[in-house]
């Protein structure tokens, strides 16, 4: 496609709002199916909606004068801003967070592209995204909770008859013949698969099938996921070993956004609309998440919506090979996402309580003790060797004071400059002195080690996935052996096995 210099080829763009599940955005990055590439805002904040105003404005008002056309700020220009689609999930995966559907809804109409909304999260017997013309079209993965069981793959797209493009759909569907064709064959239903000019394939028989028979009992399993999901949501959320939990009901603005689309009721009176049955937290640095995920009974894996509780390190299966990208977006490392499922809510509270007792290296810090315990290593606050298994290292208190730059990572995954400056320099102080006495490097970046004296900082520069050393000052009292890249593995070691 020949582009001018704004970018266009006449094809439309794509714009994806929020941070989505993976596919989403590497499809709409695909030349062959959006030809003019792909707008992302990926925080899907008040900040975002403002900055793709501003981009809407500026390209209609570019193409509006390569057209000569009398550019009014005031009068709708339709199309001329060339973007054909809006994608955005409600709510979004893993992070949980709820657009603004009202002011994307105002921007669809202005600007004259259609808004598609991924409600396989929230599901759509929570969640009333057509009615109130919200959504021109809803896409929902069938496999997840509306089967149940895992055992077939299928996807809906349900076109909204309340709005202009929605309805525009529905009739260019049904004349390419895309909609699948239904016939009675001897008595008993038959699916075919539909002989069209552009070859859309029908859904496989026997997944149909599949979809159909466990789809049976879904609004009553949804029901009581929400139910179970918000217990335990509640649990971690007031837990002393989890530092961040994602779920829709937490946070002012986003439960908001979410209860202006929840439904009431439903006719049938077999469901209690909620907030879904996923959610994601991280755990503070005095808990070890390797130990903590392989003690957790639950099943592990990467789907949702399963009868069953799922778990799974969310962003090392989704973005391994892209996790500095994620981590701009706040989808760290370490975060590990939960999908409920039919289990009663005291039996996985049991298994996480579990999981949390067998994982904590040593006891959480609180940060109303700080100033005494960064005085003196013999303060009465800071904990004895005996608990912490080395010699003590007290923190120095500028640890993680790097200003507002984003790209900082400390030495666990996730916990950035805003956090407790104390928990994560014990965490900190914890892997450098396992290092000294295994006898690998022990100083990184510009840290200093005695073995009974203190921890200087004056920065840290780590990723989630390794450690850079850049100069070596070790006190005489320590004599740890050369080979700098032993401290990597190292470093990993003490995040992923409670023993080193």
């Amino acid at each position: 496609f020949g582009k001018d210099a704004f970018g266009t080829s006449g094809g439309g763009s794509a714009v994806v709002f929020g941070f989505p599940y993976l596919d989403t955005l590497k499809m709409c990055s695909r030349p062959e199916i959006v030809p003019d590439g792909v707008q992302f805002f990926g925080h899907g904040n008040s900040s975002d909606l403002n900055k793709l105003e501003s981009f809407l404005e500026q390209r209609r008002k570019h193409l509006g004068n390569q057209n000569n056309h009398n550019y009014d700020k005031g009068k709708s220009c339709g199309s001329d801003a060339n973007v054909s689609i809006l994608l955005t999930e409600y709510p979004s995966n893993p992070l949980l967070n709820c657009p603004d559907l009202h002011t994307l809804r105002q921007l669809a109409n202005e600007y004259d592209f259609a808004l598609v909304v991924d409600d396989t999260i929230g599901n759509f017997a929570n969640l009333d995204l057509l009615s109130q013309g919200y959504a021109d079209v809803l896409c929902t993965s069938l496999t997840k909770l509306f089967n149940g069981r895992g055992d077939a793959i299928a996807g809906s797209i349900i076109c909204n008859p309340h709005t202009p493009i929605g309805t525009w759909m529905i009739h260019d569907m049904t004349r390419h013949e895309i909609l699948e064709e239904c016939q009675i064959e001897g008595g008993n239903n038959v699916t075919k698969n539909s002989t069209n000019s552009n070859n859309y394939p029908a859904l496989w028989e026997s997944d149909a099938l599949a979809v159909y028979l466990n789809s049976s009992n879904f609004l009553q399993r949804s029901s009581r996921i929400n139910h179970t999901a918000e217990i335990l949501a509640t649990y971690l959320k007031n837990h002393d070993d989890v530092m961040e939990i994602y779920y829709p009901k937490f946070g002012s603005s986003n439960r908001s956004l979410y209860n202006s689309v929840l439904r009431h009721s439903l006719s049938c009176k077999m469901h209690t609309p909620g907030y879904g049955g996923l959610l994601s937290i991280i755990l503070h640095p005095h808990v070890c998440q390797r130990t903590f995920y392989d003690k957790l009974n639950v099943a592990k894996g990467p789907s949702l919506g399963t009868d069953f509780t799922l778990v799974c390190p969310y962003t090392l299966l989704a973005h391994y090979h892209e996790l500095d990208f994620a981590m701009q977006y706040g989808v760290t490392p370490n975060l590990i996402r939960i999908a409920v499922g039919l289990e009663e809510p005291d039996t996985l509270i049991q298994k996480f309580e579990e999981a949390f007792r067998q994982s904590r290296l040593y006891p959480k810090l609180c940060s109303s003790n700080a100033t005494a315990t960064t005085a003196t290593t013999s303060s009465p606050s800071t904990p004895s060797s005996s608990d912490l298994g080395h010699n003590i290292i007290t923190p120095n208190p500028v640890i993680g004071s790097v200003g507002g730059n984003r790209r900082f990572h400390s030495i666990t995954p996730g916990v950035g400059p805003d956090q407790n400056d104390l928990s994560r320099g014990y965490c900190t102080t914890a892997l450098i002195s396992k290092l000294a006495r295994k006898g690998h490097d022990s100083v990184i970046n510009n840290y200093t080690i005695r073995q009974h004296g203190s921890l200087s900082l004056s920065r840290m520069e780590t990723s989630a996935v390794g450690l850079s050393s850049k100069r070596i000052n070790v006190d005489k009292t320590c004599t740890p052996s050369l080979g700098t890249k032993t401290i990597i593995k190292s470093a990993i070691s003490f995040f992923t096995r409670k023993k080193c």
